[in-house]
């Protein structure tokens, strides 16, 4: 299964917190003696959004008190859940607990400021590249970003893929854009000297192994697992808007589709998919829908969903639905694994193996 995210306790934390200058102001650790006193860490990855988060408790000390604060930063050293080394966080929440004597911290990866920059709408003309589509996003000087490119940077998209009509998140955009590429991303940062000397946005083609490299026997390897099964986003039926509210039968290529029924080794459109679809008027449903739904009091098995786009042609439309409704038309399943022990080279994104008799 590829993992949505790991939380971690790192065995050996060191910390710095450094001020809004960039300036080192204190240190942490959990096993340096004569220094700051770390209780408890926790660091969570998460593959989809590429953003990690922090959970400090910290032993309550004249120094962790006055430079623990909101908007100061931690710097993470010696942990492997990082390739360069270090990561860097933003104090987001401090809370003090007079009785034990502590300070909790909630920090998010720097590449959260993100969130903060706003980008309008966006209408291109032509092609777009991912170069392009990224400098649209940071700005001609990627607002102080370096981007390293693991995949080419010249791949192409057309240009009703990036009809953004409204003011976003420059994050949400960000990875609005390197979904349409089907590509990832993650932070790092390049530090020395104790100093933030560049911030990088990594882009991938995706994050961790797809190989199945490691085996967990549950009972030795993993304490728990909680399997949840739901069909809260259970659908079997879109109802298609695309660019400016109009509706799918409405755009001039919708004749070559209307009534079609588009079976897995329809070549004409892409990925994989296990069920039968039919196109009718401004809805893509499914055909098994009453075999996988049906029921008495509803036979036709039919869950529609209303779906706003902003693509610009009944083959995107149809594309889309097609994709998203794989991911929606069986009940979801997650899982929720405890490990008694997980190996350090085991990253976000990786393929794993757990056996459960």
């Amino acid at each position: 299964y590829f993992q949505d995210d790991i939380q971690r306790e790192v065995s050996v934390m060191n910390i710095y917190i450094a001020n809004r200058q960039g300036r080192v102001v204190a240190s942490a650790s959990n096993l340096l003696p004569k220094s700051n006193s770390i209780i408890s860490d926790t660091i969570t990855d998460d593959v989809v959004s590429g953003v990690k988060t922090l959970e400090l408790s910290l032993l309550e000390t004249k120094e962790i008190k006055e430079f623990a604060i909101p908007g100061n930063f931690i710097l993470v050293g010696e942990t492997k859940m990082s390739s360069d080394g270090f990561l860097m966080f933003q104090i987001i929440t401090a809370t003090h607990n007079r009785s034990e004597y502590s300070v909790s911290i909630y920090a998010e990866d720097v590449g959260m400021d993100l969130i903060n920059r706003q980008v309008g709408s966006w209408k291109p003309t032509g092609d777009v590249t991912l170069s392009q589509a990224i400098s649209q996003i940071l700005g001609v000087d990627l607002g102080g970003w370096v981007v390293n490119y693991n995949v080419p940077s010249s791949m192409k998209k057309g240009s009703s893929y990036f009809d953004y009509t409204s003011e976003d998140s420059a994050l949400s955009r960000l990875q609005s854009v390197l979904e349409k590429f089907g590509l990832e991303m993650y932070f790092s940062y390049d530090i020395k000297g104790l100093e933030a000397v560049e911030r990088i946005i990594n882009i991938v083609e995706h994050r961790g192994s797809r190989t199945s490299s490691h085996l967990f026997l549950y009972g030795v390897d993993v304490a728990n697992i909680v399997e949840r099964k739901s069909i809260e986003d259970l659908a079997t039926s879109f109802i298609l808007y695309g660019a400016d509210d109009k509706l799918l039968s409405a755009f001039s290529d919708y004749s070559t589709y209307r009534n079609r029924v588009i079976t897995p080794s329809d070549t004409d459109f892409t990925g994989t998919r296990v069920h039968s679809y039919k196109v009718s008027g401004n809805e893509v449903s499914c055909v098994d829908a009453p075999a996988l739904w049906g029921s008495n009091i509803d036979p036709d098995g039919k869950i529609s969903q209303v779906k706003k786009t902003e693509y610009k042609s009944a083959k995107l439309l149809i594309s889309y639905a097609l994709t998203e409704l794989e991911k929606v038309i069986e009940a979801s399943v997650t899982y929720e694994v405890t490990f008694n022990r997980i190996p350090e080279d085991v990253a976000v994104g990786d393929l794993i193996r757990i056996v459960d008799d």
